[in-house]
This record gives structure tokens, sequence and C-alpha cells, in this order.
């Protein structure tokens, strides 16, 4: 299973998670998803180009990365309104969860692991 939640770098940069609110949801998809939703030839033909790479690896997205990630999570709520009713519910929830872990990071100046 993909996971997604924010952190910060600790002094020795490490990894640090922040805190989140009781209802935060870690799940980013399947691991399957990997290829089979970010990193597909319809995401790629959108011209995302972070995203995608969590076909091969997992993101850890800080300050421009963390801009770019809003971004294109924002254009993939748009473009998850062309799946079928329950794949569109599947992913708004979990698309919803980036754009959690990408709000709180930036009000910590942290980052957000997609993976």
């Amino acid at each position: 299973t993909l996971s997604v939640f924010p952190y910060r770098r600790a002094s020795q940069g490490n990894i640090e998670s922040l805190p989140t609110p009781s209802d935060f949801s870690e799940l980013a998809g399947a691991e399957i998803s990997r290829s089979s939703f970010w990193g597909s030839r319809s995401l790629q033909r959108l011209g995302l180009s972070l995203v995608v790479t969590l076909s091969h690896c997992d993101i850890y997205a800080e300050d421009h990365d963390l801009t770019t990630l809003k971004q294109e999570i924002t254009i993939l709520m748009s473009y998850i309104r062309s799946l079928s009713q329950q794949e569109q519910q599947y992913w708004h929830f979990r698309l919803s969860n980036v754009l959690a872990a990408i709000q709180i990071a930036k009000e910590n100046q942290g980052g957000v692991y997609l993976g």
C-alpha cells in the first residue's frame, strides 16, 4: 500500500513525521497503482512530471517540489472526473489525503512523503 504523510527534516537530516489531525489518512493507493495510475501514460500525457516518478521511486517533495506536487494533484482532481464513479470515489479520497499532507507540510515548513 502506498502512503502519504507530512514530515520535516531533523537537524541531522533525518525525517520526522509531523503531527496530523485524528481524521488524517495516509492512504495513497495500492502498490500496483504505481504503474496503473501514478505512472500511467494517461498522466504522462497530462504533462505531469513529479507524480509520474512514483512509478519507479518514492517522492520526497520539499520546497519547489511541494508546490509542483500540489499543482499536479489539483490537475488530477479534475482528471479523475473522466473515470468511473467507483474510481472517482477511490481516487478522490486518496488525492485529498495528499492535499491534506501538503497543507500540513506548508504550515510547518516541511515536506510530503509519497510512496
